[in-house]
This record gives structure tokens, C-alpha cells and sequence, in this order.
């Protein structure tokens, strides 16, 4: 009698700790989602269904400010490949193209030192996008006015290249970011 009652004792923990493992798994799978959605995660599509590839162009320079163009077209293309599903393909295998225009870089001091040497200055990028469906000619998004600025300091031994280098990561991380903004 004794064994037997030890058994039923060692099934009845078995049991139990099965049952506690089972609703715990059942509410963590429940409470996914809940969890996901709070935390700014989607299931959403982060791009048009039947768009896998995009096109970028090399931005066009509508400034007086010379060979920012390229730099801002392969910060662009490497966050697109680095943060989405998409892929960067040629113009005539894409089934979208992604057109850049950039609208103005402005440079202002922001402080000088006693002699009037700049020891901290800006560079801000604004940049118009189109992005459409090559096959259909769709306008998948239009965003005009989309401004990025970073600081830069000579004094620590940086420059306007370094500003423009950082706005232009920045730039690319935003324009990915209103790539996928839309809802599809």
C-alpha cells in the first residue's frame, strides 16, 4: 500500500507540473501578440504585396553643392539591404523604383569661438522621394520636405564631409523608415 500510495503521489506531481508547463506555453502563446503589439511590433507587411525588389536611382542633386549625390545613394541602398527584405536590383528586373532628389544642404555655423573660428557648425539634408510600382506605374509613396541634420565640430578634428557622411546615414534611415511607414 505504501508504494502504491508513493506512485500515486509521484503521477499526481507529474501531472501537475505537465498541467502548469501546458498553461503556462498556452498563455505565452495567447499573450504573443499582446506583447508584440505593445512593444511597437506589427504583422503587418512592411512593403506592397508583390514588391520583392526596388530600383535606386542615383539621387538627383537639385543644389549647387557638388558629389553628394552617390554618398547618399549607397547609404541608401545599403540600408535597404541591411533593414529590409527587399532587394536592390537593376532598374529593368525591379518591380519597383525608388526616386531621390536632393532639394537643398544647408550648412550654418552654430558657434565660433573669440577669434571667429567655428567650433560647432550643422549640415542639414532635405531630400523629395517617389517611389513606384515599375509594372503598373502606381505612386507607391511621395514624401516631399523629408529633412535630416547632424552636427559636426572642427575643433575634434571633423568637417562638413564628416556632417554630410552622418546626415546621409541618417537620411537612409529615414527614408527606409517612411518606406515602410505606409500601410499596405
Amino acid at each position: 500500500k505504501v508504494e502504491r500510495l508513493l506512485d500515486l503521489r509521484a503521477r499526481a506531481r507529474r501531472v501537475d507540473r505537465n498541467l502548469r508547463i501546458s498553461s503556462v506555453l498556452g498563455l505565452s502563446v495567447l499573450g504573443l501578440p499582446l506583447v508584440l503589439g505593445s512593444c511597437g511590433y506589427s504583422v503587418r507587411a512592411l512593403t506592397p504585396e508583390g514588391v520583392r525588389t526596388v530600383s535606386v536611382g542615383v539621387a538627383k542633386n537639385d543644389t549647387f553643392r557638388r558629389l553628394t549625390e552617390l554618398p547618399l545613394t549607397r547609404a541608401v541602398v545599403r540600408e535597404i539591404q541591411t533593414k529590409t527584405e527587399l532587394q536592390v536590383v537593376e532598374r529593368e528586373r525591379a518591380d519597383s523604383v525608388l526616386e531621390i532628389s536632393i532639394a537643398r544642404i544647408a550648412t550654418p555655423v552654430l558657434t565660433e569661438d573669440r577669434a571667429d573660428e567655428v567650433t560647432e557648425s550643422s549640415v542639414t539634408v532635405t531630400v523629395n522621394l517617389l517611389w513606384k510600382d515599375r509594372r503598373t506605374g502606381q505612386v507607391l509613396m511621395q514624401k516631399n520636405g523629408i529633412t535630416e541634420s547632424q552636427d559636426f565640430r572642427p575643433p575634434q578634428g571633423e568637417n562638413l564631409e564628416t556632417g554630410l557622411e552622418r546626415a546621409f546615414d541618417g537620411m537612409a534611415r529615414r527614408i527606409v523608415e517612411e518606406m515602410e511607414a505606409t500601410d499596405w
